[in-house]
């Protein structure tokens, strides 16, 4: 004499379990592919949390207010939806496609633009400046060593150079080796 058994649903997703697992490893493959892009909109909010400025010199009410900004970025996860937006959009883009996206825009009234792009598999930049999609410049900036970048031309020619201090201030140097201007690295 045979007994039926009766399936439960708990039995057979239990049963299945292992192809649904696998399943679902294989969906993530893609997203899980180890490459690290620049997440230029988690840095764009922390850059505009970094910026907040009340108080003018006094230091104290800036830092208040860019604690309660932060607070407010996670309890609104503003910085939750920007990762997500960086890993599973932009960084995926970058990766398939080798293209790193602009690191920076500016466009004027005029029709004049100015754009920073890195370069993909490097730590070089291009600066592009156009008018209304034509390249009026560029700059090339080409990373020499940890602390230095030599800014070329189009035709290679070292313009320049940015010479990162061990301070943290960023020194922008001609050929000669004189001072231009110099930035701290919160500015940048």
């Amino acid at each position: 004499m045979q007994h039926a058994i009766t399936r439960t649903p708990l039995m057979v997703l239990k049963q299945q379990s292992r192809w649904i697992s696998l399943s679902l490893l294989l969906a993530c493959v893609p997203l899980m592919t180890s490459c690290y892009g620049y997440f230029p909109v988690t840095r764009a909010v922390y850059d505009l949390n970094g910026k907040i400025n009340i108080g003018g010199s006094d230091e104290m009410p800036s830092k208040a207010a860019k604690t309660v900004a932060f607070w407010v970025f996670i309890f609104f996860p503003v910085y939750f939806f920007a990762g997500i937006a960086d890993a599973l959009v932009f960084n995926l883009v970058e990766f398939w496609t080798d293209k790193t996206l602009v690191l920076s825009y500016h466009a004027e009234k005029d029709g004049k633009s100015i754009a920073l792009e890195s370069q993909p598999g490097s730590k070089d930049a291009t600066l592009t400046i156009s008018r209304n999609g034509q390249v009026l410049d560029q700059r090339f900036f080409i990373k020499v060593s940890e602390t230095r970048y030599e800014v070329r031309d189009a035709q290679g020619t070292v313009l320049g150079v940015i010479v990162k201090r061990a301070d943290g201030k960023f020194v922008l140097q001609d050929t000669q080796g004189t001072t231009l201007t110099s930035l701290s690295g919160m500015t940048l």
